[in-house]
């Protein structure tokens, strides 16, 4: 549960910043009106102020979504680490004897620390197809056939 909820996060903050982007593209879209109108100018200032209100609420989905992913990677860290201690605690003296301190020190620092990338970052490959479907919906509705 704890990978669904941050790749819920992280989903919810990749679309807010195309929200952003789309609030972006109204907000300039006024100033090519050569003569606005009031409801221009009000549409225009909601646009903005949804844009702006998208800031802070993606500066507190970003540092909750990286928080619970390095909770998450920390956690496959102690559960990685503690596989190779009872490993190393059952292996015979004979087998031992040929495993080198530093190796051991190796796997438990560096190559576990390739595990805690991977759960730090493993929604990023469901989210990208959910991206780029969002974003090429988008292109195709500004551009149509063309894109």
């Amino acid at each position: 549960w704890r990978v669904v909820l941050t790749g819920a996060l992280q989903i919810t903050e990749m679309l807010l910043l195309t929200l952003q982007a789309v609030f972006l593209g109204y907000v300039s879209d006024y100033f090519a009106i050569e003569f606005p109108t009031t409801p221009d100018t009000r549409s225009a200032f909601l646009y903005a102020t949804g844009m702006v209100a998208c800031a802070p609420v993606l500066a507190v989905l970003h540092a909750h979504a990286f928080l619970y992913g390095q909770k998450l990677a920390m956690l496959a860290r102690v559960i990685t680490t503690t596989a190779i201690y009872d490993k190393i605690l059952k292996v015979s003296q004979v087998t031992l004897g040929q495993i080198t301190t530093g190796r051991v020190i190796n796997i438990a620092s560096n190559d576990v620390q390739r595990f805690e990338y991977f759960f730090m970052f493993v929604n990023f490959l469901w989210i990208l197809p959910v991206h780029l479907t969002v974003y090429t919906w988008l292109v195709y509705n500004q551009l149509g056939a063309s894109a």
